[in-house]
């Protein structure tokens, strides 16, 4: 790069803009300090590796991931038996149903194992999911009540989902988990 700089300087160009982009160049060359970057990771406080040559030390800007319970459902036996369900049911489950789904940014099919936190315990998150909507399976916490707060990611009580978890579960890279969320969701912005 510098040395397209110097030969458009030698040719008597006068480019208007210089940059590199990408976090690395960004953290880990000095020297390329030009006139512009594209800060990529580091707009979410990711970082690669080790402390670098300027001495960053960033912090995850995303920190938590949360809905709301909106719809609650214990299946009978009428529930269980007429149809093949999408995922394992029983006689007394209880289900519930979360505002948020692909068209969202999550993934379409979760991995076994993936969990929310609701009451601050962990319940499993239930496939398949949908363009508006995930189900969540309630069974161990019966206390759960329409409106309440679900935690995809962060913390509640003393229970805590952390984005490093989700993204190892969910098999997606932190840059494309941030990347996949919509504009729609809202964010709150926290200063700390």
């Amino acid at each position: 790069m510098m040395r397209c700089r110097e030969a458009a300087a030698a040719a008597g160009l006068q480019l208007p803009v210089v940059m590199v982009s990408s976090t690395t160049p960004v953290l880990d060359h000095p020297d390329m300090d030009l006139s512009g970057v594209d800060p990529g990771r580091l707009l979410y406080g990711l970082q690669d590796g080790a402390i670098s040559a300027r001495g960053a030390r960033l912090r995850p800007a995303f920190r938590a991931l949360k809905t709301r319970l909106v719809m609650m459902k214990q299946l009978g036996a009428a529930d269980t038996g007429c149809h093949q369900p999408p995922f394992p049911v029983a006689p007394g489950m209880l289900i519930g149903i979360l505002p948020i789904g692909w068209g969202d940014g999550l993934p379409r099919r979760l991995p076994p194992g993936a969990v929310a936190l609701i009451g601050g315990r962990r319940a499993p998150l239930l496939n398949p999911v949908h363009l508006e909507h995930l189900r969540i399976d309630l069974t161990g916490y019966p206390r759960a009540h329409p409106g309440e707060e679900v935690v995809l990611i962060g913390r509640q009580g003393d229970a805590e989902i952390t984005l490093d978890e989700v993204i190892q579960s969910w098999r997606v890279d932190a840059t494309t988990f941030h990347a996949s969320l919509r504009d729609h969701i809202e964010r709150r912005y926290v200063e700390d």
